[in-house]
């Protein structure tokens, strides 16, 4: 019976929150199974009760609970009971349990992105083109730039908004750095608008 395994699965793991959580699963599975016999117990009845544990609950807690309760019958498999079957190795549990498929992250080339930023006309889109993907800049951060922010980098930049030759300088060091050469061109005092 596994109510008087005495068998203290939380112990080597290290986490606080993490033996917190199985603590937590395993003492709802010992006090609704804990009288039966667990080699009785089949993938139906671990089916029943993972849904009753997880009713409501997102499906990434779902698959903590299915893992969970999943790693307490492997332990029993090696640790105890080299002939126990795991009740939630079963193909429908494991599809209704698993996780969703991560979102890939389709990334452009470096190209792409130098051929966005050549194809830009106007000067402040490009320079705001060029942060973001030369400086790692999110575009808030850079929508947010004021003119006092920009006065300490070096950029020279004068009451009426313009950019002054310190700031072409920055821009020429952007253009020639090893990210590649860019075919900008602005002048000494274009503004930025």
């Amino acid at each position: 019976m596994l109510a008087n395994s005495g068998l203290n699965t939380t112990e080597p793991i290290p986490k606080k929150n993490t033996r917190r959580a199985y603590a937590a699963t395993l003492s709802k599975f010992i006090s609704d199974y804990g009288n039966w016999n667990i080699n009785d117990l089949t993938s139906d009845e671990a089916l029943l009760f993972l849904n009753k544990l997880t009713e409501g609950n997102k499906p990434q807690t779902k698959k903590i609970r299915y893992a969970h309760l999943s790693s307490f019958f492997n332990f029993i498999r090696n640790n105890i009971d080299q002939e126990f079957r795991n009740s939630c190795d079963n193909l429908m549990i494991k599809k209704l349990f698993r996780s969703k498929i991560p979102a890939h992250w389709n990334f452009l080339e470096k190209e792409t992105v130098d051929e966005i930023i050549f194809g830009t006309r106007k000067s402040r889109n490009r320079l705001m083109l060029e942060l973001m993907a030369r400086g790692g800049m999110r575009i808030g951060e850079v929508l947010k730039l004021t003119l006092r922010d920009i006065q300490g980098w070096g950029l020279g930049t004068s009451l009426n908004n313009t950019i002054t030759t310190q700031g072409v300088k920055l821009l020429n060091y952007l253009r020639t750095s090893p990210s590649g050469a860019y075919k900008l061109h602005l002048q000494t005092r274009e503004k930025i608008s």
